[in-house]
């Protein structure tokens, strides 16, 4: 095993090979994509040097982006494997190979591409700013909206990034999501063989790689909350954190309740959420799953899927079979069955770290680690996931109010832009019912939407009628429909 290892190394990570590997590869994309910036560069020395590159739009980019074509993706993420090269023979030997390989390769790719996922990460950046909490009401055209802020910490977070980094914050939060789930996962399955455990990572994050990448304050704690049995000295501070920070954060707790830290902070937790609501806490979230669950009847959330569904990949299925045979902790079993029941996709990114924290080792021969190294260099993501700079422009308006007929729309709508009002909302249940309706049928009435003020429609040829509609422009199969007066 270690001579496989050290052939890869010895053979896929020498300066030359990188060089024969990357720079060709560049130069083409440099041609194919307009980069105006060198990207690369030999300072003489054998070793390779970097700057970022600009597209033409202006929207800086990171200095390499995944090639059209997978099979050809993996020598464009060798490059970050530089700091490896200065690692000595004999440390290499000591070092886990297999398994920080692949860790470095998932944080790399989380880096590298240009993925930029349509969905509440980009309402999360825009809620906090100025110093203060936006109301839901001052960008979505609603019928009903929390009195209170829902992610009081959070929002915070993201805002603050927002500041710091503008659109680059994007990337900021999906490598800090990647980083947290793998973080966790490391300190949860230290007791897997270094191969088994190289294998169900890449196993899992190919799972819920997009879910990964969402990055929405759910996504984050509900990795967190799996390291709670085992950080004894932290697990209150950990526990309170989960609970002052997320509005449902008693779903995520309630499984921990047999530790007595996660008990005092559930109580503490509640009584902030009570005195932050202004005692409104029960009455809102009662509420907000009334309009919620109604829309399940006439739109397919996509967070509310049941995860039966993910069965339907016969690998996941045997490994969740063979965890239910095979478990080292009854607790744990009952913890991930919690998390499995309750029937949504939301909670896979638990359940999936408490089966690893948990499942016994299976007989692989050592041999498969490579299995899992190979896997994580030809990993590779829909392309859907990729948004072109002239796709986010596109979507800019200013001092304005749109209606979107797709949710993934709305998300980037609102992050690229000032001063709007736009529907649906975040939850679409909690839409303006009027629009609601709109968007349930696919149809449009001109009355509502002038009495509404919406001066603009997004649409991707979903829309039955277009009776007061003119086309303002199209791009990429998005047509922007100008509302006529």
């Amino acid at each position: 095993m270690s001579f496989l290892i050290k052939l890869i190394y010895l053979l896929l990570l020498k300066p030359y090979v990188l060089e024969y590997l990357i720079v060709n590869k560049l130069k083409a994309l440099r041609s194919e994509f307009k980069i105006e910036d060198e990207l690369i560069s030999n300072n003489g020395d054998g070793a390779l040097s970097f700057r970022y590159a600009k597209y033409q739009s202006g929207f800086p980019e990171l200095i390499i982006l995944p090639d059209r074509d997978s099979r050809e993706r993996y020598k464009l993420i060798y490059v970050f494997f530089l700091p490896l090269l200065a690692v000595k023979d004999s440390d290499f030997r000591k070092f886990n190979a297999e398994y920080y390989m692949i860790v470095t390769l998932l944080l790399i790719y989380t880096l590298i591409t240009p993925i930029f996922v349509k969905d509440d990460l980009l309402r999360h950046l825009r809620t906090w700013e100025d110093g203060r909490f936006k109301d839901y009401r001052e960008f979505y055209i609603m019928e009903w909206s929390f009195s209170f802020p829902i992610y009081p910490i959070w929002d915070v977070l993201y805002g603050i990034t927002y500041k710091l980094f503008g659109i680059w914050s994007v990337k900021f939060w999906e490598f800090t999501s990647m980083l947290i789930f793998i973080v966790v996962y490391t300190y949860v399955t230290q007791h897997l063989p270094q191969h088994i455990r190289a294998l169900l990572l890449i196993f899992l994050i190919d799972l819920i790689f997009y879910r990964i990448l969402s990055a929405k304050p759910s996504n984050m704690i509900g990795f967190l909350v799996v390291l709670l049995p085992y950080i004894s000295n932290f697990r209150f501070l950990l526990s309170l954190f989960i609970g002052i920070s997320y509005y449902l954060f008693f779903i995520f707790l309630i499984p921990y309740l047999d530790f007595r830290e996660v008990r005092y902070a559930f109580i503490i937790s509640l009584i902030f959420w009570l005195i932050w609501s202004n005692f409104n806490y029960f009455t809102e979230i009662f509420t907000f799953l009334h309009y919620t669950y109604l829309a399940r009847f006439y739109f397919t959330i996509a967070e509310n899927m049941s995860p039966i569904l993910i069965f339907s990949n016969v690998a996941f299925g045997v490994l969740v079979f063979y965890w239910l045979l095979n478990n080292n902790s009854r607790i744990s079993l009952i913890r991930g069955l919690y998390f499995l029941l309750l029937n949504q996709v939301r909670f896979l990114d638990s359940f999936v770290l408490v089966l690893a924290s948990s499942i016994k080792a299976p007989n692989i021969p050592p041999i498969y680690g490579i299995v899992a190294i190979l896997s994580a260099l030809l990993f590779t993501v829909n392309h859907d996931l990729f948004i072109s700079n002239d796709t986010l422009e596109f979507l800019r308006f200013n001092n304005t109010k749109i209606l979107s007929m797709t949710m993934g729309d709305m998300f980037i709508i609102l992050f690229m832009s000032n001063n709007i009002s736009i529907a649906p909302a975040m939850e679409i249940g909690l839409t303006d019912r009027e629009l609601f309706n709109m968007l349930k049928n696919h149809t449009i009435d001109c009355e509502i939407l002038k009495s509404k003020g919406i001066e603009y429609v997004v649409d991707r040829g979903n829309i039955k009628t277009r009776d007061c509609l003119t086309i303002d422009r199209i791009h990429n199969g998005i047509v922007v429909w100008k509302v006529e007066k």
